[in-house]
This record gives C-alpha cells, structure tokens and sequence, in this order.
C-alpha cells in the first residue's frame, strides 16, 4: 500500500477550487478567468493534477512508441496517488458502465476517468522498479495484466501496484478478475491492435474454482487475514465484503454448494488449521449460547454495503468440545431471539465463510475497539465465520397444543373430584367410628 495523501478530501477539494478560480493575469486584463466547469474534469484527475499529473503528462502517454522514462515516471506517480484513496472514495467515482466503442473512439474524453473493470485475466507480467523510483515511490514491482473484457472481445491493459498473492509469480493466470482502474490512455502499436490502458492500486481475484470467489468476493482481501489476532484494520475491508457478499447470497445456494461437498462439517480444522480453510464454506449444528445485535456506525460501510447492523453468535457444538466458534450473520430468522446467559440457548445449523481465528477478550465483541498499542490480556481464540442466517431449529412447548391443553385440563378436573369424593367417604366413616352407631343393629 502507498502512503494516503496528507490532506482529507474535503481540504483537498476546497484548494482545488481556489487554485482553479484564483484570480490570474488574464483577468487582471479583463479577460475571464478559465473555469473547472469550461471542460469536464473528475474529480480524481482534479486531485491527480494537484499530486503533479498535469496535461503535459497526460499528452506525454498518449505518444507512439514505446514507453520511456518520462511515461514511467507519470505511471508510478499515478500508482502511488490511487494507492493513497479510501475504499470508499474509489466506490463512489467507479463507473460501471463502460460504452467500450465510445471509450475506443474518443479516448481523450476519458483519460482520468475511473471504470470498475471485470473481466478474465489472461496474464500478468512482474515489472522491476527502477532503485530511485522505487524507493520514491514505495513500490519495487508493477504488475502489467493483460484483462480479457467486453464479453472477450477485447483485452485492455491494467498496470497495478499489488496484486493477489495466487498471481504475483506472474505468467498465464486464465482467472476471473477486476479493478477499479482509471483510464489512460488508447495505445496503437503497429503490430497489434489498439489497446486500452488503465491503472490501479491492486488487482481483484474472483478465481472460479472456488465458491466464495463466484459469489463475488474478491479473494485477493483474504492475503492480509492474520490468525489468533483481533480484527486489524488491514482486515476491515475484508470482513465487511465478506459480510455483503454472503448477506446477498441466497441461503438455498449456501445449503445446495454444502450437499454438493462444497463444506466443511468438522471444527476440527477450523481450529487447528484455519489457514487452509480460509475463505472456504461450514455448515455447523449446534446450540447458540449467545446472540447479539451488533450497529455499525462506520459511515462508509453503511453507504457501500447498506449494512447497518449485524449479528455475532456464540455456538457450540457437539464436537467444539466446550468451546465456542463466532458466526457473524446478516440476518436472524423471524421470531428468534437474542440474548445470552445460563437461560439463553436456540438450537440452530449455521452456513458461512471461515475467516480466520480470531483472538478476543471475554465478553468483548467485534465491534469494540482493541487498544492498538497492545492486545488485552487474557485472550480467547475462535474461529469467525460469516454467513447469511441461521437455521432456526424451534422447539415447540408442550402445551402449545390446545388439544393437549384440553385434554390435561380434564385430567387435571377429575383427579380433584377423584380426591374430593375420597375425602368425603372418608370424613363420613370417621363420624360412624366416632359415634359407636352400627348401622345394621335393631333398636330394642
């Protein structure tokens, strides 16, 4: 990762304006000063040109040729500004329609623009950094993906700064996969034919040939996952697509991929190997012992993924040998409840996606924040899973029936006149003893 820009958007939004209206000789000349709004300009090539991309060297990637040191300057200096944005920033300035045709046609209109990109990766190539740009820039290697796109029709290239770990040896990668790339330039080389070219911070992997990547996950997110940790801050983009993509699959395609061998039904391996589970699909039985509601008050996560809110269960089950495992669910079946305690415990089967083994402070939860100077002490370790819902085994109570209710109900009225009429005997026996009467003697 490349080091964020210092000032905050706004700040950096607010200068823009003023160095674009600042008064300037023309004016002074009575001539109007030129305005952001005379000629479409986004606003990230409006940050890029305040990080020093000008036109000058946006004109200088569109030159035949091959690239020389000037072009790679201005790509590495595009690199570590993009590598600097928010998840969220790149979000919302994505496009995802790309007219391909129109792009192709005027590629001028574009340059600076950014397009969310998915396509097949046909290859990527590892690019030695220069020493001095390389030490300027933080970045020792660039990697140059070939991307199959528009249906196969086409292949762009993308220049990114990281890639997933599977593709970073390079070759043929023959994977699904994405970027949130900003447009460059249109290269025409005489023996090829013409290519777009983009750049972006890192490389996304959807890998078919696993479940989790042909829901829409981008795997590449689970390389920075640390085991028998808390939650780092380099994992939160990781947990919270994680938490999208399951809370948007249905739960029938979870319990279908289970029956099909796509799941583990053993904790063993959750927690005693969970680096060859991660990212791979559970499907768990046991008894939940603690259910909470957990908010989420980070707005970008709310803005993105819509998640405003989460729920963390403790389950057991009967192999976990006393120790809990933590799903964390989009969702709760209608009519299940909350709550932990000696009196709390709802029988469920939980489908979802390991994570990693998370380290924890009793009683503590997700949500709450760790003291990033040092772990608490006292930590717990359990596998953290993510999925979409529980199965909600609901027992029904034994006199929920009204037939049942009925039928104890007459149970229950005739035992008492059963013991009322016994009373009754027996009280008028105890008056025939107490007289010294003989019902059957003559009265002489």
């Amino acid at each position: 990762m490349g080091i964020a820009l210092r000032l905050s958007l706004p700040q950096v939004l607010i200068v823009a304006a003023c160095v674009a209206f600042w008064p300037t000789a023309d004016a002074a000349r009575g001539q109007s000063p030129r305005s952001l709004a005379d000629e479409p300009v986004s606003e990230l090539r409006e940050l890029l040109r305040i990080g020093g991309i000008d036109d000058a060297q946006w004109a200088g990637l569109r030159e035949e040729g091959p690239w020389g040191d000037q072009q790679q300057e201005t790509l590495q200096k595009i690199l570590f500004r993009m590598a600097g944005l928010s998840a969220d920033d790149l979000n919302r300035w994505a496009d995802d329609s790309i007219d391909w045709k129109q792009l192709a046609a005027e590629p001028e209109k574009f340059e600076g623009k950014l397009f969310r990109l998915e396509g097949l990766v046909r290859s990527i190539e590892v690019i030695d950094t220069p020493p001095e740009p390389a030490r300027r820039f933080q970045s020792k290697q660039t990697y140059r993906a070939e991307i199959a796109v528009d249906r196969g029709r086409r292949t762009s290239v993308v220049f990114a700064r990281t890639v997933p770990e599977a593709w970073q040896r390079g070759g043929t990668i023959e994977q699904p996969g994405g970027a949130e790339a900003l447009f460059l330039t249109l290269r025409t080389d005489a023996d090829s034919e013409p290519t777009l070219v983009f750049a972006a911070a890192r490389l996304a992997s959807y890998a078919d040939d696993r479940l989790l990547g042909r829901l829409g996950m981008d795997l590449g997110l689970l390389d920075d996952v640390v085991d028998r940790r808390p939650i780092r801050p380099e994992e939160r983009e990781c947990f919270y697509r994680m938490l999208d993509v399951a809370g948007r699959t249905k739960q029938d395609a979870l319990i279908a991929a289970a029956r099909r061998g796509e799941a583990q039904f053993s904790v063993e391996p959750l927690f005693n190997d969970p680096a060859s589970q991660r990212g791979e699909l559970a499907m768990l039985t046991g008894h939940v012992r603690r259910a909470l509601r957990v908010r989420v008050d980070d707005p970008d996560i709310r803005r993105r993924f819509g998640i405003e809110y989460y729920y963390e269960l403790y389950l057991y089950t009967d192999d976990s040998q006393g120790n809990p495992l933590v799903f964390c669910v989009r969702e709760l079946p209608e009519g299940m409840p909350t709550g932990e305690g000696p009196d709390y415990m709802e029988s469920v089967t939980v489908p979802g996606f390991f994570l990693k083994s998370w380290a924890y402070a009793s009683g503590q939860t997700l949500a709450d924040e760790i003291d990033p100077k040092g772990e608490p002490p006292s930590l717990q370790v359990a596998p953290l899973l993510i999925g979409r819902a529980p199965i909600w085994h609901q027992t029904e109570p034994a006199d929920s029936s009204p037939v049942w209710g009925a039928v104890g109900g007459g149970l229950f009225v005739l035992i008492l006149l059963a013991v009322w009429l016994w009373l009754w005997r027996r009280s008028k026996d105890d008056r025939r003893f107490t007289t010294g009467k003989n019902p059957s003697a003559k009265v002489r």
